[in-house]
C-alpha cells in the first residue's frame, strides 16, 4: 500500500510542477490553467484523505474508563440538552 500512496504522491507533484510549468507559456497557448489546476488540487485533497483513512485503519482502539471523563460528558451532554431547550 506505500508504494501505491508514495507513486500517486509523485504523480500528483509532478502534476503540480506541470501546471506551474504551464502557467509560464503565453495566455494563447496554455488553455483552460484554471480547470487543470483545480483538477490537481482536488487530486491532493483526495490522496491526503484516503492517506489519512489508511493510516487510521491501522491503529488499535482503546478504551478509556476515567471517572473524570465520564463526569465531563455528563455535564456536556446536560449543558447541550439545556442549551438546545
Amino acid at each position: 500500500m506505500s508504494e501505491f500512496r508514495r507513486d500517486a504522491a509523485v504523480a500528483v507533484s509532478n502534476a503540480a510542477t506541470a501546471g506551474q510549468r504551464l502557467l509560464t507559456e503565453p495566455p494563447n497557448r496554455r488553455g483552460d490553467v484554471e480547470a487543470a489546476a483545480a483538477a490537481i488540487n482536488y487530486c491532493r485533497r483526495i490522496l491526503y484523505a484516503l492517506a489519512a483513512i489508511s493510516e487510521y485503519l491501522t491503529r488499535e482502539s482503546i478504551r478509556l474508563e476515567s471517572d473524570d471523563l465520564i463526569k465531563t460528558y455528563r455535564r456536556l451532554g446536560k449543558s447541550l440538552r439545556t442549551s438546545c431547550d
